[in-house]
């Protein structure tokens, strides 16, 4: 099963109350809710366990920096100037992340935790200036990264 498709199940899945979700209490071993506990990369790592992906290998914290800077340190960041994304990839913006879904010429539909408070499919355009590049995760080699 793909990334995307294991996402695209949790659509409509919300947060009640805010930011109290399933993939924080998977993420931090118990339930927690407030504005402190925002969700997008803890979603996303949730779908990659789903995947069998061994997110050890990945920084424990759900902070969309810290994940865009290792994965730029290993070189599976591009921006977004220097990339054409592809389905499964991750998509960075000024604060969040998301799963893409979709690519057209000029559309990418996304699979996003937490946006409104819940799963959902979002379209942006090609050259939305809140994307900052993608993540390409070469699952194969996972457990190269440098930590």
């Amino acid at each position: 099963m793909r990334l995307s498709d294991i996402a695209l199940l949790e659509l409509g899945e919300k947060d009640q109350p805010i930011f109290d979700v399933k993939y924080n209490t998977w993420f931090y071993g118990k339930r927690v809710s407030g504005w402190a506990y925002p969700w997008c990369v803890t979603f996303v790592l949730w779908c990659l366990n789903k995947m069998g992906v061994d997110i050890s290998y990945l920084p424990q914290t759900a902070s969309v920096t810290t994940l865009l800077n290792f994965l730029s340190i290993n070189n599976f960041y591009f921006l977004k100037r220097d990339f054409r994304p592809s389905k499964d990839d991750i998509m960075f913006l000024d604060g969040h992340i998301c799963i893409v879904y979709e690519v057209t010429e000029d559309l990418i539909t996304t699979i996003d935790g937490n946006y409104d408070n819940k799963v959902s499919l979002v379209t942006r355009k090609f050259n939305d200036n809140a994307i900052l590049g993608y993540g390409k995760l070469r699952l194969e080699e996972v457990k190269t990264w440098e930590r």
